[in-house]
This record gives C-alpha cells, sequence and structure tokens, in this order.
C-alpha cells in the first residue's frame, strides 16, 4: 500500500523538520512548504492525501 502524502505549512523549519521526522516515522511521506503561499503552490502541481497547516504565518497564513 502507497503511504498517504502529507503537506505540512510551517514557518519554523526547526519545528517542521522535527514534526516531519515523526509523520515519516509512522509510515507517512511528508512535504514540507514554508508557509501558506508556498503550500499553495505546491497544491497547484502536486496532489496530496492531507494539508497540516500552521495558522499563523507570513505572507499568507493557515486559514487563508
Amino acid at each position: 500500500m502507497k503511504p498517504a502524502r502529507l503537506l505540512l505549512a510551517e514557518d519554523d523549519s526547526r519545528y517542521a523538520l522535527r514534526l516531519k521526522k515523526n509523520l515519516e516515522a509512522q509510515g507517512f511521506q511528508v512535504d514540507v512548504a514554508e508557509d501558506g503561499r508556498a503550500a499553495l503552490e505546491k497544491l497547484q502541481v502536486e496532489s496530496f492525501d492531507l494539508l497540516l497547516a500552521d495558522i499563523r504565518m507570513p505572507r499568507m497564513s493557515g486559514l487563508e
């Protein structure tokens, strides 16, 4: 079975790396975007099963 693809939008690089490692240890395939706008750009060219987004980020928040 193919692992679920997750997109993590998080502007804190240390937290993003820690969360990415934890999710990958659980069998997920994780891609990281540094803010909401970068996540939106990735979503326009790739498909993901789930988006995990920080609420407060520069340029574009997780809510936007």
